[in-house]
C-alpha cells in the first residue's frame, strides 16, 4: 500500500488528547496561532493554512488563496515574538475566521459569508463548514507539456496547485491527509515528466491517486459513522485495540488500551469538524508515542528520529513487530481461572477488552 495511503489511514484512525500515556487531559488547551508556526516550521504552516483556505472559499484561485495565506503568515509570525499580546492569545481557528470575515469581500461568490461572520464561534465555524460546496468539478489530469512546464519551472508554485486542487475538491479531508496526496501528485509529476510516454504514466499513476483519495474519505466517514451510531463507542474502541495489539504484540495490554482510549477521545474530537485541534493532537500523538517508544515498540526508533510530520508514514509502514516466543497460545485465564467471573463483576468491558 502507497504511504500517502498509509499515513492518510493513521491519521483517520490514531489520536491522543494527553501529554502522558499515563492519563487524559481533561483541560482544552487552545491552539495558538504563533505555537503551531513554531511546531510546523514556515513551509508546513503555510501548507496547512492553504489547504484550510481552499476548503472553505473553493472557488476563489490560488492567487487569492495565497493572499490570505501570506497575510496569515505575517500573523504567525508576529505572534511568535509578541504571544502575549491579546491578540496572539486567541485560538488559531479564530484568527483565521476573523481575518476570513474583516478580510476582502466575497458575498458575490458566497452570499452565506455575512451570515456566518455573524456568528460566535463555534458555530461561525460551523457555518462555515456547512457551506462548503461538494460538488466541485472533478480533478482532470492535465496537460503533461504544460503540467511539466510548471513542475520544472517552479516546483513550489507546482505543489500549491496540488495543495489548492485536492483540498477544493475534499472540503471534509483532513489537512495532513490533503498534504500527503499533494505530496503524491508531485512525486508523480517528477516521474511521469522524465518519461518519454508521459501522457501513458500520467493515466495510470493519476488514476491510482484519484482511487486512494476516495478510500481516504470512505475511511474518515466510516469512522465517524460507527461512533455515531453506535455509542458508547465500544465498538470502534474494540476496532482499534485489534489494530493495536496485532500492531505491537509485546506491548502490554494497559498501555494499549489507554493507546485505544485516547484514540476513542480524538476520533469523536475529528468528527466534529474542528480542523486545526484535530490535525495538532495527531501531531502530539506522534510526539508522545515516542516519548513512550519503549514501552511499545524497539522498532519506533527510525521513525522517531524524522520530523513531526515524516513520522506518520513511517509508523505505519513499519510492519507488525514478531509474536513474543513466551505469549501462550491458549487463554485459559479466561476460561478455566476459579475468579473469572469475580474479575468480570469487578472491572466489565476492561475485562473483556484485556
Amino acid at each position: 500500500m502507497k504511504w500517502v495511503t498509509l499515513i492518510c489511514v493513521l491519521l483517520c484512525t490514531i489520536a491522543t488528547e494527553s501529554r502522558h500515556l499515563q492519563k487524559r487531559d481533561a483541560e482544552h488547551h487552545p491552539r495558538l496561532i504563533g505555537s503551531m508556526y513554531i511546531t510546523l516550521g514556515p513551509d508546513n504552516f503555510k501548507h496547512i493554512l492553504l489547504v484550510m483556505t481552499a476548503q472553505n472559499f473553493q472557488k476563489c484561485s490560488l492567487q487569492q488563496h495565497m493572499k490570505l495565506v501570506q497575510e496569515l503568515s505575517a500573523i504567525a509570525e508576529h505572534c511568535v515574538d509578541h504571544e502575549d499580546k491579546a491578540d496572539c492569545k486567541k485560538p488559531m481557528n479564530t484568527i483565521f475566521y476573523d481575518k476570513v470575515c474583516t478580510g476582502s469581500d466575497k458575498t458575490q461568490s458566497y452570499p452565506w459569508k455575512a451570515d456566518c461572520c455573524g456568528k460566535q464561534d463555534p458555530e461561525r465555524e460551523k457555518c462555515f463548514h456547512d457551506h462548503r460546496d461538494t460538488n466541485i468539478e472533478p480533478f482532470k489530469k492535465p496537460d503533461a507539456a504544460a503540467a511539466c512546464k510548471l513542475q520544472t519551472e517552479d516546483p513550489h508554485e507546482a505543489f500549491h496547485y496540488y495543495i489548492d486542487t485536492v483540498a477544493k475538491r475534499h472540503p471534509s479531508l483532513y489537512p495532513p491527509a490533503v498534504l500527503g496526496l499533494a505530496e503524491q501528485y508531485s512525486v508523480i509529476m517528477k516521474d511521469c515528466c522524465a518519461e518519454e510516454e508521459k501522457e501513458k504514466c500520467f493515466d495510470a499513476r493519476f488514476t491510482d491517486v484519484q482511487k486512494t483519495t476516495l478510500y481516504l474519505e470512505y475511511q474518515q466517514k466510516h469512522t465517524c459513522h460507527i461512533l455515531k451510531s453506535f455509542p458508547p463507542e465500544r465498538e470502534y474502541y474494540a476496532k482499534k485495540l485489534v489494530k493495536y495489539a496485532q500492531k505491537f504484540p509485546a506491548s502490554s495490554f494497559d498501555v494499549l488500551h489507554k493507546l485505544t482510549l485516547e484514540s476513542v477521545h480524538l476520533s469523536k474530537d475529528c468528527c466534529k469538524d474542528d480542523v486545526v485541534e484535530c490535525m495538532t493532537e495527531k501531531m502530539e500523538y506522534f510526539q508522545h508515542i515516542c516519548d513512550n517508544q519503549e514501552k511499545i515498540s524497539p522498532n519506533l526508533k527510525a521513525c522517531c528520529e524524522k520530523s513531526i510530520l515524516e513520522r506518520t508514514p513511517c509508523m505505519i509502514a513499519l510492519p507488525s513487530d514478531d509474536i513474543p516466543a513466551d505469549l501462550p497460545k491458549e487463554m485459559k485465564e479466561f476460561v478455566e481461572a476459579d475468579d473469572v467471573c469475580k474479575h468480570y463483576t469487578d472491572e466489565k468491558d476492561v475485562y473483556l477488552a484485556k
